[in-house]
């Protein structure tokens, strides 16, 4: 993951220090937060949110929890602009990949 992330310039070594970001990673059913200093973390939940808006939209991730007919990448895009409307942090654009699957990946973006 340390090397990934250097490649990507995901991280920062200052003082013999490396630090990376905080982002999550979904695996198959899995859901990990990772933490700036790699840490790996399992959600259990099922669901997260990260960021100034991340209350927001873990708020509105469980809002839509009950209603099947949404997607995961599109309940991802209204969460975000759930978060937007009420974070000055968050903004779009704002997009979503669901990799793998029959279908191959889907993309949800601006225009979905």
């Amino acid at each position: 993951m340390r090397t990934t992330g250097r490649k990507a310039a995901c991280s920062l070594i200052e003082n013999n220090r490396e630090e990376g970001g905080l982002f999550l990673v979904g695996w198959g059913e899995y859901l990990f937060e990772i933490d700036e200093n790699f840490q790996v973390l399992r959600n259990l939940r099922g669901v997260a949110a990260i960021g100034c808006g991340g209350d927001y939209a873990l708020g509105a991730l469980a809002m839509m929890a009950p209603f099947e007919d949404i997607s995961p990448g599109e309940a991802v895009i209204r969460a975000l602009k759930i978060a937007g409307a009420y974070s000055a942090g968050v903004c779009g654009p704002y997009y979503a990949v669901e990799a793998g699957g029959a279908n191959g990946a889907m993309i949800y973006g601006p225009e979905g």
